[in-house]
Order: C-alpha cells, then sequence, then structure tokens
C-alpha cells in the first residue's frame, strides 16, 4: 500500500493529482513554467518547484513510491549519479523510464538528451546503488507500455 509518493520531473503528467485526489501523500517536483502552470490548472496542491536542477536535489523525507519518467537523459552523469547514489535511502520503491534510443544527433540535442543508456546499463546503475530491479513487473509495465515500453520497476534495499 502506497502512502507517499514523489514526482522527479512529472512535467505534464496527471499522476500527482490523481494520487492527490485518492488519499495519497504525493508532492510533485517540477521547474519547467509551463508544466507548473498546468499542474496548478490541474489543482495539484503539493510542490517542490526548486531543487531538481542537473539532480541537485535535497531529500527531505522518505516516501514509499518515487517516479521519475523521461527525465535521466536531460541530466549529465556528474551530476546524477551522486543523486542516484541517495535516491534508494529514500524510497521503497521506484518506478523509472529514460528513453533508450539516439535517434539522430539533432533530434536529441534539440530536446536536451545528454545521458541516453541502453536499459540494460540502467539497471547496472541502479543494481549497483542498492536497488532490486523487479524484472517480473517490469515484464508487465513494458508489455502493457506502462508509460512506455522501456519503463524500469526498482526496490530499494537500502529502505527502512
Amino acid at each position: 500500500y502506497i502512502e507517499s509518493h514523489l514526482d522527479l520531473g512529472g512535467g505534464n503528467s496527471p499522476l500527482t493529482k490523481i494520487l492527490q485526489d485518492n488519499g495519497i501523500d504525493a508532492t510533485l517536483c517540477e521547474l519547467n513554467p509551463y508544466s507548473i502552470d498546468l499542474q496548478e490548472n490541474y489543482g495539484v496542491k503539493k510542490w517542490i518547484k526548486e531543487g531538481f536542477t542537473q539532480a541537485e536535489f535535497t531529500f527531505k523525507r522518505k516516501y514509499d513510491f518515487i517516479t521519475s519518467i523521461e527525465v535521466f537523459e536531460h541530466i549529465e552523469d556528474k551530476k546524477l549519479l551522486p543523486f542516484i547514489a541517495t535516491l534508494a535511502e529514500h524510497c521503497e520503491y521506484f518506478l523509472f523510464s529514460s528513453t533508450p534510443h539516439k535517434d539522430t544527433p539533432e533530434f536529441d540535442e534539440q530536446w536536451g538528451h545528454v545521458n541516453i543508456k541502453p536499459t540494460f546499463e540502467w539497471i547496472k546503475l541502479f543494481e549497483a546503488n542498492n536497488f532490486e530491479w523487479l524484472s517480473q513487473e517490469t515484464a508487465y509495465l513494458q508489455r502493457n507500455c506502462i508509460p512506455t515500453t522501456w519503463t524500469l520497476m526498482f526496490k530499494s534495499k537500502a529502505h527502512a
């Protein structure tokens, strides 16, 4: 049962609002002004509007569930790796999606994709940082494209 949730870089997704409306202590961390305006129009009640620029985020608490969908490809390893090293201490479960596809240099540059890794590299990285890859749950998510065909689910080995 999930009581608390943090969505890192929730963008235009209504996930935080849906969880809040269903009694979950859900928080959205978002910096994009357009996305913030949209989320405020959705009626999102709980925000962290600063602190996740280039993974310079300090956790103030622990969450049952953290999600980050299509965010990590925008953050260089030199800033992302220290952040991932602390992530497992702050959540029980982590739902992750980051494009594994290098389309064209122009496309990736236009969208700020500076860190594209194949799925197996993300798995190795998270496993090296106190996460267990939940392959069965991941297979279900990927099969059903929730939210993408390259979505991964992890369980923290550090969360207490």
